[in-house]
């Protein structure tokens, strides 16, 4: 909704943002359109961390934010269109509402997201990730059914990667990416894990956003 100027009518993905004033102009007329300058979050990981079983867990059961999964968009926007961009679009309309998206997804994060134009409508954007140790990843991914094509030994080894990627980040000194192994907490227990990480995340925001 955004991208579409209030006063000349045309579509444009590269308006100017004042995050200051919380304004998007169009590059044609100048017209600003207001918006809102909400965080975005984001649960990524391997496939087989659990990210699916949170995503069912947590709907309907935060009033704080909006759960979606980022497989609904699968097959929906052509190989073509930059994926993440088009998430990202759609996050950024979400929070007009005044909540901010709760994004689960494996391939969420930054060097797939910062890059895209729609990045700029973002507060900031929160990532945790889903880690296990190796051998439960494997067993998880080797048990799922087969039309899901988990099991074999070359999907394995690239969601392994990736595993270790991501504890790697989670590392530095200054890490982009949280973690929550999940290989030894129950189903509940990482729920209210989450929430806390949001609730703690959005309670920062209010007081950096608050005149002292």
């Amino acid at each position: 909704m955004i991208n579409v100027c209030l006063n000349c009518g045309e579509y444009r993905e590269d308006k100017r943002v004042d995050i200051e004033k919380l304004l998007a102009y169009c590059p044609l007329c100048n017209h600003p359109h207001p918006f809102q300058f909400l965080p975005l979050f984001i649960v990524c990981g391997p496939s087989g961390a659990g990210k699916t079983t949170l995503t069912n867990a947590l709907i309907g059961k935060m009033d704080e934010v909006v759960v979606m999964d980022g497989d609904v968009l699968y097959g929906a926007v052509a190989e073509q269109i930059n994926f993440w961009n088009v998430w990202l679009r759609m996050a950024k309309n979400i929070n007009q509402s005044g909540r901010p998206l709760l994004l689960l997804s494996s391939g969420a994060i930054p060097p797939n997201l910062e890059p895209c134009p729609e990045y700029r409508y973002f507060s900031a954007v929160h990532y945790l990730a889903l880690v296990e140790q190796d051998s439960v990843l494997t067993e998880r991914l080797k048990a799922r059914p087969a039309w899901r094509q988990s099991g074999n030994e070359v999907f394995i080894q690239e969601h392994l990667r990736f595993n270790h990627w991501l504890k790697e980040q989670a590392s530095l000194p200054n890490p982009k990416i949280e973690t929550l192994d999940t290989t030894v907490i129950d189903e509940e227990t990482a729920v209210q894990h989450l929430k806390q990480w949001i609730r703690t995340k959005l309670e920062l925001a209010l007081n950096a956003s608050t005149p002292q």
